[in-house]
C-alpha cells in the first residue's frame, strides 16, 4: 500500500510543479490575477494600512515559521514533495517579514511603492520554487538526471 501511495505522488507532485511553473512563466492564472490590482496600484501608491497587515503578517510568520523549524532537516531531502512543503514554509516566512517590513516602513516612507516591490520580490521568490519543485520532480521520474 505504502508503494503505491508513493507511486501516485510522484506524478502528482510533477504536475503540481509543472502548472506552478508553467503559470509563473507565462502569466496565466495567477500572474494574470494580480497584475491589474498592481497596475492600478503603480498608478495611485498608497501605502497599505499598517496595523492590521502588521498583526496578520506577524500571525502567520509564526505559524509559517513553526512549520519551517519542523521541515528543516528535511530541506536537502531529494524527494518534490519534501522539498515543495519546505520550500513553501521558508518562501511563507520570509514573506510574512518582507509585508511587516511594508506595513512598519510606511510610519516613515509614506508610499505604495514599497507594496509592490514586496510583492513582485515575493512572486520571483516563488517562480524560483516552482523551479525547484519542478526539477526534483522530474529527477524522480526520469533517472537520466
Amino acid at each position: 500500500m505504502r508503494r503505491r501511495s508513493r507511486a501516485l505522488s510522484h506524478p502528482a507532485s510533477a504536475l503540481l510543479a509543472r502548472c506552478s511553473w508553467t503559470r509563473a512563466c507565462d502569466g496565466r492564472g495567477g500572474a494574470a490575477a494580480v497584475s491589474g490590482p498592481a497596475v492600478a496600484k503603480a498608478f495611485d501608491p498608497v501605502p497599505p494600512p499598517p496595523g492590521a497587515l502588521t498583526i496578520t503578517a506577524i500571525g502567520a510568520l509564526l505559524v509559517n515559521l513553526s512549520a519551517a523549524f519542523l521541515l528543516v532537516r528535511h530541506r536537502h531531502h531529494r524527494g518534490s514533495l519534501t522539498k515543495a512543503a519546505w520550500l513553501s514554509a521558508r518562501n511563507d516566512a520570509l514573506a510574512n517579514l518582507a509585508i511587516i517590513a511594508v506595513g512598519i516602513l510606511p510610519f516613515w516612507f509614506a508610499t505604495g511603492w514599497l507594496d509592490i516591490i514586496v510583492g513582485a520580490g515575493i512572486g520571483l521568490l516563488n517562480a524560483d520554487a516552482a523551479r525547484a519543485v519542478w526539477m526534483a520532480a522530474r529527477a524522480e521520474t526520469d533517472p537520466t538526471l
